[in-house]
């Protein structure tokens, strides 16, 4: 009962680990398409919520 336990707390931290990863990734796409359109002060405030969720 308790391996199942785990294994299923493991399970769901991994999830959290990948939904985390996923959404650093899609603000630093964000970053570097406001950095293409000239917008750097923009794009540099991304970069820093990007780095913050790291």
């Amino acid at each position: 009962m308790l391996l199942v336990a785990l294994m299923l707390a493991g399970n769901s931290w991994g999830q959290s680990q990948n939904s985390t990863h996923s959404e650093i990734k899609a603000i630093v796409v964000n970053s570097e398409s406001l950095f293409a359109l000239n917008k750097e002060f923009d794009s540099l405030i991304e970069a820093i919520r990007a780095n913050r969720k790291f």
